[in-house]
């Protein structure tokens, strides 16, 4: 359905239930009475903003995520109207929101207020992702890539005397449209049923891999998917109970489910010219889900959700080659798959007595996944034809119970302990089952001007044995332990203080240390710590002057060893990610408060170092700076004057792409992209009115 048409049906269908509530008001006898205190909202209420703006040069990495990607001016564009009546209780409300962008927002609400709502929502969200791609291929955003006419294939990117003229410039984004519809009805005093459907649709291209056994190519991936999303709904709410029961349905829909793509190089086995990528499948979830909260007294409650879906995907399998000489007949049409979903939870919170305070809770997850296991033929990659190999469907189960208990010491102090318990399931995994539990304590204490809050926490994570996965082509080296089903013992601690100066002055800072060891593993990760510390400053320099400023740094560190030999460690290396955030922000009013200046300050800076048998990789480093002013002049009660300015910087190295370009690596044809960087100006100018 076009949005036009469903915002002219949403107006009509508004339009008649607030003439018929209108008309039944009139004649319904209605009390004199009126609250002298009471401040009522009634009548419309509206504002309108309109603007230009301006953006000094193109940049997708600067307009990511906000549309603003291109060089030149722009339109601002900008609605919100409310109305209420508070003797019928018609209400309806309104926005339109960055008409003029990708990013655009309109949204519509209305009904009586206790007894129904309609509502309609249409939303726009771009994902700008590069514009440094190039590519030989022909056909971008369609399911079918080919080679130009002239190409010269070779058995390295070195040999393909033609790829310099046949390079095209071709940009990455996808669009994501949603267009929803919401409506909700009390039938009765303490029900409410409710309806919402929504239809999503990505389309767009972005990167995709393929490969011919020892060659590689980067390839433009199509996005053409549509998910049509349901949620239906009835809840109770008295005093004591309150009860929802929903049904959720998410289907979807890709309309192209396949990449068929020529090989730019030389074939390593006959009529191995073409290749095929399966690209993500239709699918379905449907779920229904039951909550429960109930009062237990007047010092205790118990919340229970429970929650049970089934996954399916049918979609048909693409030919397990397109090289005529491997064919192979698939026994199996399609996956078949089925995955049953089990969600519980439960929690009980109790108030013992008047420094005490209980809580436990249970979670439970099932994960069971009932495709059947089946024997495949397989070709790689259109070269050489492989053994059968088993499909594994993977299942699991985790179930965790926690216990606390919150004791206040004094007026200024007070304590928490807790015990926690996981324990996990799996299935055609290197561990089946492991166990972790942790034991933590929190202590909030205050004094006349400081708020101590410090946390610690201890936790082990015990697994009953690593095995051998079955069906593995190339199988792992016995030693290694992958670090989420590994042993582990972990510490983690948090301090936080809190200093109050004066009445008009705050200052924190804050402290998070974990540090994990994994005492079981000799090859793969073996350790890791992260420190983060951060602070925090406001004041209230003058009567119509505000400032703050926060600076934060965060250390990930890591220890790995591997192999080179299938045996024990022969090689250490380490991976240390840092992160460093700072801002400053002022505010000020001028003129009698008729004129508000606004300044914010952001920088931060990233870095990647690599270190692997004692030599360094070389460092990827990202650094963002960012400075905005603003000025809101207030010609009168409802006009006002609103004028921007903006400057940001991004510079970023990796040296995995930079300098690389289509043909740097000799077995691989890539997409050339560059990391990006800009230094980007941005204005924006417009006038809103309130009425």
């Amino acid at each position: 359905m076009r949005p036009a048409m469903c915002l002219s049906l949403l107006s009509l269908a508004l339009a008649a239930a607030g003439a018929r509530a209108d008309d039944a008001s009139a004649t319904a006898a209605q009390s004199s009475w009126r609250c002298a205190f009471c401040a009522y909202d009634s009548g419309v209420d509206s504002d309108v903003s309109a603007g230009l703006g301006a953006v000094s040069r193109d940049s997708y990495k600067f307009g990511e995520y906000s549309g603003l990607t291109d060089q030149g001016g722009y339109g601002i564009a900008d609605v919100t109207s409310r109305f209420r009546n508070p003797q019928t209780a018609n209400f309806w409300d309104a926005s339109v929101s960055d008409i003029a962008l990708d990013t655009r927002n309109i949204s519509l609400r209305g009904g009586k207020q206790g007894s129904y709502s309609l509502g309609l929502v249409y939303d726009e969200l771009p994902h700008y992702i590069s514009d440094s791609v190039h590519t030989p291929y022909l056909g971008d955003g369609t399911r079918h890539l080919i080679l130009p006419g002239n190409w010269q294939s070779g058995p390295t990117t070195a040999d393909m005397s033609a790829l310099g003229d046949d390079l095209r410039d071709v940009t990455l984004q996808t669009k994501r449209s949603l267009l929803g519809v919401a409506a909700a009805f009390a039938p009765a005093a303490k029900w409410q049923t409710a309806i919402n459907y929504r239809q999503e649709s990505r389309q767009g291209q972005r990167r995709i891999a393929g490969s011919f056994y020892f060659n590689a190519v980067e390839l433009v991936e199509p996005v053409d998917y549509t998910t049509d999303m349901l949620d239906a709904s009835a809840a109770y709410a008295g005093r004591g109970l309150q009860a929802k029961l929903s049904y959720q349905a998410s289907l979807f829909n890709n309309l192209r489910p396949n990449l068929t793509w020529q090989n730019p190089f030389t074939p390593q086995a006959a009529n191995a010219t073409q290749g095929e990528l399966a690209l993500p499948p239709d699918n379905q979830f449907h779920q229904l889900l039951a909550s429960l909260t109930l009062r237990l007294g007047d010092s205790s409650s118990l919340v229970a959700d429970i929650a049970a879906g089934r996954m399916t995907q049918n979609d048909s399998f693409v030919g397990a080659t397109r090289n005529p000489d491997l064919a192979t007949a698939p026994a199996y049409n399609s996956l078949q798959g089925r995955v049953d979903t089990l969600r519980a939870n439960f929690k009980w919170n109790a108030q013992i007595a008047d420094d005490l305070r209980l809580q436990a809770a249970y979670r439970y997850n099932d994960y069971d996944n009932r495709t059947a296991q089946r024997s495949i033929d397989w070709v790689i990659t259109d070269t050489v034809t492989a053994t059968p190999r088993d499909t594994t469907p993977y299942s699991f189960r985790d179930s965790s119970v926690k216990l606390n208990a919150d004791y206040r010491l004094s007026d200024a102090a007070a304590v928490t302990a807790g015990y926690d318990y996981v324990s996990s399931e799996r299935t055609y995994q290197e561990s089946e089952n492991s166990r972790e539990q942790s034991l933590w304590a929190v202590l909030r204490a205050q004094a006349e001007t400081t708020d101590l809050n410090l946390r610690y926490e201890h936790a082990r994570r015990d697994r009953t044995g690593y095995q051998y996965i079955a069906g593995v082509d190339h199988p792992e080296n016995p030693l290694l332990r992958k670090y989420n089903m590994a042993d582990r013992n972990r510490d983690a601690v948090t301090v936080r203080l809190d200093f109050t100066t004066d009445a008009l002055s705050t200052f924190g800072v804050s402290m998070d240390v974990a540090q994990d060891s994994y005492p079981n593993s000799s090859i793969g990760l073996l350790a890791s710590r992260e420190t983060s510390l951060g602070a925090e400053y406001a004041q209230q320099i003058a009567r119509r002057t505000t400032a703050s400023a926060y600076l934060s740094h965060e250390v990930i560190a890591s220890d790995i060893a591997g192999s080179q030999s299938f045996s024990y460690a022969d090689w250490r290396g380490s991976l240390n990610d840092g992160f460093d955030n700072a801002g400053v922000g002022v505010k000020r009013s001028v003129w009698g408060k008729r004129l508000d200046l606004g300044l914010d300050w952001v920088y931060t800076l990233s870095r990647s170092t690599v270190s692997v048998a004692g030599d360094a990789l070389p460092d990827q480093t990202g650094r963002m700076q960012s400075v905005k002013l603003s000025a809101d002049y207030h010609l009168s009660q409802a006009a006002t004057l609103t004028g921007a300015y903006w400057f940001e910087r991004y510079i970023a190295s990796d040296w995995t792409r930079d300098g690389v370009g289509v043909s740097g690596i000799a077995n691989t044809l890539s997409l050339g992209e560059e990391t990006p960087a800009y230094a980007v100006h941005a204005i924006t100018l417009a006038m809103s009115y309130r009425f």
